[in-house]
């Protein structure tokens, strides 16, 4: 998986400068989807650079972007890009914006996965089965194994259906510390050790992919709210904890105050 890992890594060095090229410019103009989400000329210029360079790289892969939608659906191999997760932070000038790239092979899931934050230059890496690094530095999560002793985010409790929303005041209610905003910056510091619980609604795979060999090395487990694995086809709500025991306590919660 090394060649792979390198890929992923030339992919966030381009993502980088580029992002930081618009960030906090006073004429950068947003878009917005048809779902109301915005777009950024960042964004697409950044995927499309990051499917040029696969293009040439890696040609039989199939991509899966934010922007441009999927390409080449049954090849084995398919990379899965966000260029600017965070949209919304980027363009009132916040740092809390990602580039994330994961890797999914058609029999083992998500093999490997990257998160860059380019203001602050950090990065987290990991390829399935082996160690989680963040800035070349190996991490673990917090270890914390029951709501009580646990640090909560998420991003916008605002925005997500109302079974989510219920769970995420119950656990604010229950937890030691709540902290809201964050984006894919959350994620990172779950697997590094610094944030415990993360709730979230109307999460795409784009958005989460980068995080599953990330958490789940480093000791933590993200899954769908079902308990299904992150994976193609999933649905929009995601819970990401530092431990199984603290995930299988939330997913209780969840299910006793939804009953």
């Amino acid at each position: 998986m090394s060649d792979l890992l390198d890929i992923a890594h030339q992919l966030a060095d381009l993502a980088r400068p580029i992002a930081l090229k618009y960030f906090r410019h006073e004429s950068l103009a947003v878009e917005h989807k048809d779902d109301a989400t915005p777009v950024t000329v960042a964004d697409k210029e950044i995927e499309h650079e990051m499917r040029k360079l696969l293009a040439r790289v890696r040609p039989a892969d199939g991509v899966f972007g934010e922007e441009e939608g999927q390409s080449n659906p049954d090849a084995e191999y398919q990379w899965i890009l966000d260029p600017i997760d965070g949209t919304k932070a980027f363009t009132v000038g916040r740092p809390n914006f990602g580039t994330l790239i994961a890797l999914h092979h058609k029999k083992r899931g998500i093999v490997l996965g990257v998160c860059d934050i380019p203001p602050t230059k950090d990065r987290w890496w990991a390829v399935k089965g082996e160690d989680s690094f963040w800035n070349g530095r190996t991490i673990t999560t917090r270890k914390t194994k029951s709501i009580g002793d646990a640090i909560f985010s998420s991003t916008d409790p605002l925005r997500v259906p109302e079974p989510i929303f219920k769970l995420i005041k119950a656990v604010k209610d229950r937890a030691k510390i709540a902290v809201y905003g964050g984006d894919c910056l959350n994620f990172g510091l779950l697997a590094g050790g610094f944030i415990d619980i993360l709730i979230d609604g109307r999460q795409q795979l784009y958005d989460v992919a980068p995080f599953v060999p990330l958490i789940e090395n480093a000791g933590g487990r993200i899954t769908q709210f079902s308990g299904a694995p992150i994976g193609f086809n999933m649905d929009d709500r995601v819970l990401a904890c530092s431990t199984p025991e603290l995930h299988e306590e939330v997913l209780a919660l969840y299910r006793e105050i939804n009953a």
